[in-house]
């Protein structure tokens, strides 16, 4: 199994017991109203004809009855194919506070609802919660009804309009999911310094101060798309751009649920891994070559870092075939690869020693 639950069984298994299937779990389409213009349909069309297995689809709230999320049986009828592609029920519960002193005056707090079948209406819906309601609270109160609705919560774009900090993310309970590269423009997912000269945490800094604190998070990369046509627009928020590699026994809603709670996947911008195994002793990667040979050359460069606890970076290796030897002190160890077009690949966290924590461990602790 996948390196953040239990690692008894590597995820370079025999072929006849692994399954990989290209995902993507922040989808918009026009089902709600305006905002998007392209029906579910041909939004499923475009994932499937582009290489997919899955969507979630992820409209916010629809105006007329914010309870009721979009079907996805006439679209599964229409362009779904069992065991090749599937679409999957989910909301993105459109959560923001009005909040007069924060820049902007709101603190977008958006959380996907990954397969639920019923919509969960914000606090506030439709102006907002008032500023008496923290963040904390608003994520507590929307985790819980995701996940009594049999859902699994999806903590979107932290970074946008920097409107979430570590103190509104630590009292929720694991595990959830976190988008840690999303890939619509402005989201901010690297952070950096503003013009006052406060420093902002990327999306990847945000989910290493979580996991030392013993939380159990479980990253993501996502399209977020809304527009399916203008692929000459930069500033368009177009799909195909970031996605997540999930291991599971089946391509059913239940299989890849199951396999998105226990962190059975890994986020990519583009970088596929052959292999992947986790045993007591060490992470070892194998990382796909897609590069074309230029008079025997190979064009693209890999480099991992392998990360622990506050982000450090335990060691960085160059080339397609990474490993990693644990030390035996490390609380956590992720990986990041990143090839020389720049493009990324984030591994689940392997946990080893938690303090205080039940969390799971490597195989042999």
């Amino acid at each position: 199994m996948v390196a953040g639950v239990a690692l008894t069984a590597p995820l370079s298994a025999g072929a006849s017991e692994v399954n990989w299937y290209r995902c993507n779990t922040h989808t918009h389409t026009g089902a709600p109203g305006p905002e998007v213009k392209t029906p579910p349909e041909e939004a499923a069309e475009w994932y499937r004809e582009h290489g997919y297995n899955c969507i979630f689809i992820t409209d916010h709230e629809n105006q007329q009855s914010p309870e009721r999320i979009t079907d996805v049986g006439p679209i599964n009828a229409s362009v779904g194919k069992p065991g090749e592609f599937l679409v999957i029920s989910g909301q993105e519960v459109g959560q923001w506070i009005n909040e007069s002193a924060y820049r902007g005056a709101t603190r977008h707090l958006h959380v996907n609802a990954l397969g639920v079948e019923k919509g969960v209406v914000p606090l506030g819906y439709p102006k907002g919660a008032s500023p008496d309601v923290t963040p904390s609270q608003a994520y507590l109160r929307n985790f819980a009804e995701i996940r009594k609705a049999g859902g699994i919560p999806q903590v979107n774009h932290p970074n946008l309009v920097r409107s979430v900090e570590p103190k509104h993310l630590l009292p929720l309970d694991g595990p959830y999911l976190m988008e840690i590269w999303n890939a619509i423009p402005g989201n901010d997912n690297m952070g950096g310094v503003d013009e006052t000269g406060r420093r902002h945490l990327s999306t990847e800094e945000l989910w290493d101060v979580l996991l030392t604190a013993g939380r159990t998070v479980y990253g993501t990369a996502t399209d977020d798309t809304h527009n399916y046509t203008d692929f000459d627009d930069p500033k368009a928020f177009t799909p195909g751009r970031a996605w997540v590699m999930v291991r599971a026994k089946e391509l059913t809603r239940i299989s890849i649920l199951d396999s998105l709670r226990t962190g059975e996947f890994y986020a990519t911008t583009g970088i596929v891994l052959d292999a992947y195994n986790v045993t007591h002793e060490k992470i070892a990667l194998r990382i796909r070559d897609t590069s074309v040979a230029h008079a025997g050359v190979t064009s693209v460069l890999y480099s991992t870092r392998f990360i622990g606890r506050s982000g450090e970076v335990l060691a960085t290796v160059h080339g397609a075939s990474p490993e990693y030897k644990f030390r035996g002190d490390e609380a956590y160890v992720r990986a990041v690869v990143t090839d020389s077009s720049l493009r990324r690949a984030w591994t689940q966290p392997v946990f080893r020693k938690r303090e205080g924590s039940s969390g799971p461990r490597a195989e042999g602790e």
